[in-house]
């Protein structure tokens, strides 16, 4: 079939796709119109001509550990402040927290207090003890007591202000040993012969005008609270000594014991107190008990951990020191048998086991012989 040159045309025309003009924009730099493939040319070359121009999409970068500045560094052209806070962000960044371990709770001890023989008696007057508090002595880590000392062998290699160290530290806790009494109406203390170590050796011994201030304030406190506070001589003054040399200026009830007067105990006090009156000084006697089962005269002169009844003889106004091993709680003991003053249950402790009294009195001897050659070696006897 032949078709016409004419519809051949009208069927082309009908057919032919027309193309959309190229979309066209105002340059902002030369203020033209220009089309969008014109502006992604210029685009395109300004990036080939520019190697410094900024790509539109940044790749984070790692961070690194910073160098430690140097001391140069620092003294050059930028700024110390700037350098610090640098410093110190990075090592706010780096340093991981520390772990806060929590506190553990500790819950305070129970003790079991059995109770005690209740006894009567007229005595009025103040029970003490010797030298060491149990109690402030096992505190934990700074413990209170007032007998630090040392060796001899310390002084020479540390020097003489070693040991006068301790002694002030000593004086510093006999005012604590005093509030605690108050506070558990104790009212009456011997100081322990050991709290200025050497102080009267004749190499290394000195004055104790460098402690007045800790001493003063000791004996302030005793006066305001009306303690009585005493001492005498060491371990080696044995009042229960056979030789007669021995003055009787106390009185100790076990000790008489052991080596009996040939008077009774009612006719020697009068004449003992009378001593102390002379002077103007309230007498004090001793009272301490041997351990149970002491046969021998080593086995007796160990002292029993507590007492358990005051003599028949005692004044009602006596001042009468408890010689035991437990120190404070051989007194609270007695005032809870007595029912001599009222007791705060939290300081009271039970009582240890029995000890052996012949591994007592074993230990008690080695231990008198070795004081003595250790004093025979410095030439003091």
């Amino acid at each position: 079939m032949k078709v016409s040159q004419a519809v051949v045309q009208a069927v082309k025309t009908d057919v032919t796709v027309q193309i959309p003009p190229t979309p066209r924009r105002i340059s902002t730099r030369t203020k033209k119109e220009v089309s969008y493939a014109e502006v992604q040319a210029q685009d395109a070359e300004a990036v080939d001509a520019d190697d410094t121009t900024s790509s539109p999409v940044k790749t984070p970068k790692k961070r690194g550990r910073r160098k430690k500045e140097s001391k140069d560094d620092v003294e050059g052209n930028e700024s110390p402040m700037t350098d610090l806070d640098d410093d110190s962000y990075a090592a706010s960044a780096q340093t991981p927290k520390k772990r806060q371990r929590r506190k553990k709770e500790v819950e305070p001890t129970v003790y079991d207090i059995p109770p005690v023989e209740k006894k009567t008696t007229t005595f009025k007057g103040r029970l003490g003890y010797a030298c060491l508090n149990t109690v402030l002595r096992a505190i934990k880590p700074d413990s209170i007591f007032c007998s630090r000392t040392c060796r001899l062998d310390t002084i020479r290699k540390n020097g003489i202000e070693f040991a006068k160290d301790l002694g002030k530290q000593n004086a510093r806790d006999l005012s604590k040993l005093i509030q605690w009494n108050e506070e558990n109406n104790i009212k009456f203390l011997r100081v322990s012969s050991e709290m200025f170590p050497f102080a009267s050796h004749a190499d290394h011994g000195y004055s104790l005008e460098y402690a007045a201030e800790e001493l003063k304030a000791a004996g302030d406190l005793a006066k305001k609270l009306g303690h009585r506070l005493t001492a005498h001589p060491g371990q080696f003054t044995q009042l229960g000594s056979p030789r007669d040399a021995v003055v009787t200026a106390s009185f100790d009830y076990h000790h008489n014991w052991i080596y009996p007067s040939v008077h009774p105990v009612s006719e020697l006090l009068p004449l003992i107190n009378e001593t102390w009156h002379r002077k103007g000084i309230k007498p004090k006697q001793h009272l301490s008990s041997p351990r149970p089962g002491a046969v021998t005269i080593m086995e007796k002169r160990a002292h029993a951990d507590r007492c358990y009844e005051l003599p028949a003889e005692l004044p009602d106004d006596m001042d009468l020191m408890i010689e035991a091993k437990d120190k404070e709680q051989a007194v609270l003991l007695l005032y809870r048998i007595y029912n001599l003053h009222p007791v705060i249950h939290e300081n009271l402790r039970p009582e240890k086991p029995a000890a052996s009294v012949v591994a007592d009195a074993e230990e008690l001897e080695e231990k008198h012989a070795v004081d003595l050659l250790a004093v025979e070696a410095e030439g003091d006897v």
